[in-house]
């Protein structure tokens, strides 16, 4: 039964039925207004019969622009569903409204809603029944995955067949593979306890690639598999996704709004955003909409003040994270603190901040000519990562790498010979994104390579040439200065 389903809800899911219905409501009133006016023949009848026929040429040339009849023909669920959708609900509300209110129309009419509902309703069935096929053909080749998890290749979860390429997938896990349990129970501990009545603001500092995106991940898993209903986690706003400030603001405010699920009209949201930007950065771009009335600063205030009662009668806590922040557009990174710090002060609210410290503190000095000590007047609680164990990362190097070259079908005798190389290899690799795009560089490419060299010399080559390129280009220049004489 979900094959049979999976039409309607992939439509579901990419297009909004409420704005659908909305759209289809609004095509109704304007079709019936245009034929209780008899609009087409007051223009005709006014000999504007030139405009009439202006107007179908630019509706086909429309219609020819949307590519509307290459999008039938498409694969997968797209604009053509929801106009098509749309149009049957259009015509359904036109035919019912002609049956049942008595009102006079010409035949002819009925019979053209008839028909195009008839066409609409066969092209939602020919949809229906061609993208399921589709999906049901894709399910039933089963065709294996080749990029894997770190942790499936560490535990030899491999299940492909000998000879097959493997490569390691980048994205980011809620599982720990370097034993920093410690770690995570304590960041998860203090978000717990953390019974503030205002703000504040947690920092998890680390050096990029130590993990900090996994040990957020794992302590979010821990609150979900706690069931705790008291915590409200914010992580889907990426600041450095954002360039323009602006938009950054209204990313985040949404974020927040669209968890605790109190709406505010446009007007109320542009209103507190524009007075907010011009009073923190004295930007004229925003100027004209900053409020000179008390008025408008009492509705500012009854916008935070909604909130903070909504946390607070509901007892619930936010945990809004910010990862990655230094990755941020520069004027983005110090508004995102500004912002934390004197604007989006709710109550109940917890800030946990991720970024490297040393990195961070270079964008201080260099483009802020500021302090980096200003965060201690933000931060009210540091969380720093310890150093990666180079022992920890060697060995799950080793175990990775042993497993993939069984499946790569190494006989023992090469496995005993490169041996040697992969300790080399593993004690120059810092953290798990490191090895990970080592794995795909090195290993991947050497076995998917026709090079007609031993594998093992094949490996230490590419190898020293990810590493040391100059090496090796030195090595190539000097081999056609000098060629070898047999």
């Amino acid at each position: 039964m979900e094959k049979d389903k999976s039409y309607f809800v992939k439509l579901k899911s990419l297009y909004n039925l409420f704005a659908i219905a909305k759209m289809s409501t609004i095509i109704f009133v304007i079709v019936l207004i245009i034929d209780v006016l008899n609009i087409p023949t007051i223009i005709c009848n006014f000999g504007s019969v030139f405009l009439l026929i202006g107007i179908v040429i630019f509706l086909l040339i429309k219609f020819f622009e949307l590519h509307i009849i290459e999008l039938v023909f498409v694969k997968a669920v797209n604009y053509f569903d929801s106009y098509n959708l749309s149009a049957f609900l259009s015509l359904s509300l036109l035919l019912m409204f002609y049956g049942f209110t008595g009102f006079q129309y010409q035949l002819y009419k009925l019979v053209i809603i008839k028909v195009a509902l008839i066409i609409s309703f066969v092209l939602i069935v020919c949809r229906w029944f061609y993208i399921n096929i589709s999906y049901k053909k894709v399910k039933n080749k089963n065709e294996k995955t080749n990029v894997f998890d770190l942790k499936d290749l560490y535990n030899n979860n491999i299940n492909l067949e000998e000879g097959q390429l493997i490569f390691v997938d980048e994205k980011d896990v809620d599982y720990d593979l370097l034993d920093r349990t410690e770690v995570i129970n304590e960041l998860y501990q203090n978000l717990l306890n953390c019974k503030t009545n205002g703000k504040f603001v947690i920092s998890l500092c680390g050096d990029w690639g130590s993990g900090k995106t996994t040990i957020i991940k794992n302590v979010k898993k821990i609150i979900a598999n706690s069931n705790n209903k008291e915590l409200v986690i914010i992580d889907s706003f990426d600041p450095w996704i954002y360039e323009d400030k602006g938009a950054l603001f209204r990313a985040m405010f949404d974020s927040i709004m669209s968890e605790i699920g109190i709406n505010f009209s446009i007007n109320e949201i542009n209103s507190f955003l524009s007075y907010y930007l011009s009073m923190i950065f004295d930007d004229t771009k925003f100027e004209r909409f900053k409020p000179k009335h008390t008025n408008n600063i009492k509705e500012i205030n009854r916008i935070k003040s909604m909130i903070n009662s909504y946390l607070e009668l509901n007892g619930k806590r936010l945990v809004f994270i910010v990862d990655n922040i230094e990755r941020a557009n520069k004027h983005n990174i110090l508004l995102l603190f500004r912002m934390i710090s004197t604007v989006l002060d709710f109550n109940r609210t917890i800030y946990l901040l991720a970024f490297d410290k040393i990195k961070m503190e270079k964008i201080f000095e260099a483009d802020f000519d500021m302090d980096f000590e200003y965060l201690d007047k933000i931060i009210q609680l540091e969380l720093e990562l310890p150093t990666i164990s180079k022992d920890k990362i060697h060995h799950i190097n080793e175990v990775v790498i042993g497993n993939i070259m069984q499946v790569y079908g190494m006989s023992d005798e090469d496995m005993s010979a490169i041996k040697g190389i992969i300790t080399e290899y593993s004690s120059n690799i810092n953290d798990l994104r490191d090895l990970k795009r080592n794995i795909n560089s090195v290993l991947s490419f050497n076995f998917n390579s026709n090079n007609y060299l031993n594998r093992v010399d094949s490996f230490i080559i590419k190898y020293i040439s990810i590493k040391n390129k100059k090496l090796i280009e030195s090595f190539i220049r000097n081999c056609f200065r000098y060629p070898f004489r047999i």
